[in-house]
């Protein structure tokens, strides 16, 4: 099959939709498939493609509403994959359905129901949340469904931690809210002088210097660009919610999350209550000193607890994802 990817990165938005659909592509390629994708202008591409991005691409320009058809027709496009939050006109999803089928793999956007295949890998979402969904479209929910950066599958799941000593700080992409700087304010008390923190940066995090320029009453923090296999060397985690959350679940750190959304925090709260996989410390916008603080010396003082969670994440999401969809995809051609 000749796939199309639509898969935009950078500036505003996370990274994570990139890495995993990167690593989709990848192993359809193995399987005899070939790519193509397309995305909207950011600097990140940019950057992809002067390092050698290995599939033909196309920039789009959201001004023009045929993108996604024009390629489609021009290239002879079996399937139309997206991932991301991308909301599209029905009359337009109309026209594309004319030549090829539509997977949405976590666009909960408005236009989700105009799919023909909808991947959901998440379980917040409830009956009313798939109402609009025509009885034809095939509609596939759950963790088992999560995909992965390639680094992340090839690193060997963290064992047991006897005891605290390394904190990791995470916050995604770009982290637009800064709210590593939040949490770096409220991590500053003399509890957790003997504890090393570092705080672990997107390649497009935009707030570096007023990170650094943080001054510490109690705390020597550290700054290093992330990096899986680095952070992995932490005790514990703390992480805004969001795909390097699961990645590190599934890998079998305990950690602490906070939603930099409303939504997000919601969803966080939902995933930690039915798994016990990890600890929700809610909305950012509603943390506070004393919270974050109780939580995570709970945490450092628990062995117990830590182990627990960490054995819950690795039996909540696994490293087989990509195979499911790729067979879900590979039976449409059947």
């Amino acid at each position: 099959m000749k796939i199309l990817f639509r898969v935009d990165a950078g500036g505003e938005l996370g990274l994570g939709h990139y890495y995993r659909s990167f690593a989709l592509a990848k192993s359809l390629v193995k399987n005899g498939h070939e790519i193509i994708f397309i995305h909207l202008q950011s600097d990140f591409w940019e950057s992809e493609k002067i390092k050698g991005f290995p599939f033909q691409n196309f920039e789009i320009n959201p001004s023009d509403q045929l993108n996604e058809l024009l390629i489609i027709k021009d290239c002879l496009i079996d399937l139309f994959y997206v991932d991301g939050v991308i909301e599209f006109d029905s009359s337009y999803i109309a026209q594309i359905k004319k030549y090829v089928k539509i997977v949405f793999y976590q666009n909960i956007s408005d236009s989700r129901q105009l799919s023909d295949i909808f991947i959901l890998p998440s379980i917040h979402q409830q009956n009313k949340f798939f109402d609009k969904f025509h009885p034809s479209t095939k509609i596939y929910q759950g963790l088992k469904y999560f995909t992965f950066h390639n680094k992340v599958i090839s690193l060997k799941k963290k064992g047991y931690i006897d005891y605290v000593k390394n904190i990791g700080i995470i916050a995604g992409g770009s982290d637009p809210k800064n709210t590593m700087k939040i949490i770096q304010g409220m991590l500053d008390c003399i509890e957790y002088k003997d504890l090393n923190f570092t705080f672990y940066y997107g390649s497009d995090y935009k707030y570096l210097t007023l990170l650094k320029k943080y001054k510490a009453k109690h705390l020597k923090f550290k700054y290093n660009q992330f990096e899986h296999q680095d952070i992995l060397k932490n005790d514990l985690l703390i992480s805004a919610f969001g795909v390097s959350t699961y990645e590190f679940m599934a890998l079998g750190m305990p950690i602490l999350s906070y939603g930099h959304q409303k939504a997000n925090a919601q969803a966080l709260d939902y995933l930690a209550k039915h798994t016990q996989a990890l600890i929700s410390i809610g909305h950012i916008d509603e943390l506070n000193n004393s919270k974050l603080r109780k939580e995570l010396t709970d945490l450092i003082n628990n062995q117990s607890k830590r182990n627990n969670l960490a054995n819950l994440a690795k039996m909540t999401v696994d490293f087989e994802g990509i195979n499911r969809i790729m067979k879900i995809i590979e039976n449409e051609k059947q």
